[in-house]
């Protein structure tokens, strides 16, 4: 395991958050438990999936074309896809959000530093954006590349939220084995299982007792 993979596994353990997430958590949750049709069209039940993963690909697009635009020296049309990428944050806010109040202890702490890494990136490319209509395009500059840092330091911790921690996988899935072409596992054991483990452990023992030289 190396250095990055360490950093993003700690953030499971990071208590210090649990304050704050579970604050936010106790407004979200109720809020859409009372609201279940809302609750699952924020959620992707009507996809099957989240549809958070989706929408975050704008912004990301936007930033991501306003870095090559800016470093082909056109400043304008960097300013216009920030402008767009700014206008698309929150959709995947909302439904964020809504994924996140649904998850267990550990993948909303993950969660909670994920959202703050795309907070601190809007709240570059907003000043980046300020920057450049008051003419300030160094600034500009600067301050969207700052964004675009704390854009990649996101994606890796929701990267690690949804792939190693799985959060939301299968939600919506009645059958997740079969889903994935994997072979479903074993049957999962009953009363009458036990039972029957007993019934023939007594039958092995009266057999051994029952037959010469049995003990």
């Amino acid at each position: 395991m190396n250095a990055v993979q360490r950093w993003l596994k700690s953030l499971e353990s990071r208590q210090s958050v649990d304050g704050a997430a579970e604050r936010l958590r106790a407004r979200v949750r109720p809020f859409l438990r009372d609201r279940p049709a809302l609750d699952k069209a924020l959620r992707g039940e009507w996809a099957g999936h989240a549809i958070h993963p989706a929408l975050v690909t704008l912004p990301i697009g936007c930033y991501s074309a306003a870095a090559v635009c800016d470093l082909l020296g056109r400043r304008e049309t960097a300013r216009h896809l920030i402008s767009l990428g700014l206008l698309s944050t929150p959709g995947a806010v909302i439904t964020g959000l809504a994924e996140w109040s649904d998850l267990d202890l550990r993948q909303r702490r993950v969660g909670l530093v994920h959202a703050m890494a795309n907070a601190t990136s809007s709240v570059c490319y907003l000043l980046s954006w300020l920057s450049r209509h008051r003419s300030g395009d160094t600034a500009g500059r600067g301050w969207a590349v700052l964004g675009l840092a704390a854009v990649g330091a996101a994606g890796a911790i929701g990267g690690h939220l949804t792939y190693a921690q799985g959060a939301g996988v299968f939600r919506w899935s009645d059958r997740p084995a079969e889903a994935v072409g994997e072979r479903p596992g074993p049957r999962p054991r009953t009363p009458s299982d036990d039972a029957a483990d007993d019934d023939a452990t007594a039958g092995g023992r009266h057999e051994r007792a029952t037959r010469p030289g049995g003990s």
